[in-house]
């Protein structure tokens, strides 16, 4: 059904002279990009042909002030981590990721304000800033308790888990924007695991998720949904017809786009692909 070595092609093609990836094949690269690129890439079964110049893309990203912030801490040891490097090299930013444990605003619950901005309805800036912020949601907290975890880190766990729980809807998803979101339910999930905490609700979370696989309409949809069920440990339903979706979001180009009828081919909606088919054991 899909073409493994176009899809490879497709990411290595997205590699720049600069070291790293982005699907728009102009430098810079993305730290994003660079961090799925390789992670699509293993769960294909291959090694990136350019190894150093990953590891240098990153090296020179510390030096310019790029890897300073949560996240880019956690995409640069992310993909360290997928390439078989040991994380030695993160603990210089032990504090930091301590002082952030302890910010108030971390676990703050997060609002939508578009005020001030001029939309029309047809603008693709507010569909940005809406997906952008709501599958954001929990993305910082799981980023923060994930370095810990990797990096042997101390931690109290007793915030995570409050964080979650102030999230649960009785939906059964977690999410406080505009309610439940399935991107929100599955880094809520993710926390949990890592806490070693059993699931809240699993029979309720298991429910919400599964409806939002019958509502998806969108390719990150599907991917959240099925993620979480699978961390759940649960049957995906309808694997056919979430087998036809993916397929019919496959390029030409070797890439996936977001959508069957509309959108081009992009390295996060390629990792969202595979990682989805990995799951359903289709690749």
């Amino acid at each position: 059904m899909f073409d493994k070595h176009a899809i490879v092609n497709y990411i290595e093609d997205r590699h720049l002279k600069d070291g790293g990836y982005f699907f728009a094949r102009v430098e810079p690269s993305s730290g994003l990009d660079t961090y799925l690129a390789v992670k699509t890439l293993k769960l294909l079964g291959q090694k990136p042909k350019y190894t150093d110049s990953i590891i240098k893309f990153w090296q020179n990203e510390e030096r310019d002030g790029n890897v300073d912030d949560l996240t880019g801490i956690y995409f640069a040891s992310q993909t360290y981590k997928e390439l078989g490097y040991p994380l030695d090299h993160f603990q210089k930013y032990k504090d930091l990721l301590l002082t952030i444990c302890q910010s108030n605003s971390l676990y703050a619950k997060k609002t939508i304000s578009l005020k001030g901005e001029k939309f029309g309805l047809s603008d693709s800036g507010i569909v940005s800033v809406y997906v952008d912020m709501v599958e954001g949601e929990a993305k910082s907290v799981y980023y923060l308790l994930k370095l810990l975890d990797d990096l042997k880190i101390d931690f109290d766990s007793k915030p995570f888990v409050a964080y979650i729980h102030s999230l649960l809807n009785d939906d059964g998803g977690f999410g406080s924007i505009k309610g439940s979101e399935s991107a929100t339910t599955y880094y809520c999930l993710e926390i949990q695991k890592i806490c070693r905490q059993q699931f809240i609700k699993q029979r309720l979370v298991t429910e919400y998720l599964i409806e939002q696989l019958h509502l998806a309409n969108y390719l990150e949809e599907y991917h959240w949904s099925i993620l979480g069920l699978h961390l759940l440990g649960k049957h995906v339903p309808e694997r056919e017809r979430v087998l036809d979706f993916i397929s019919a979001c496959y390029r030409g180009n070797g890439g996936f786009s977001r959508s069957q009828f509309i959108g081009i081919s992009s390295v996060e909606y390629t990792y969202q692909a595979i990682s989805t088919l990995k799951v359903l054991r289709a690749i």
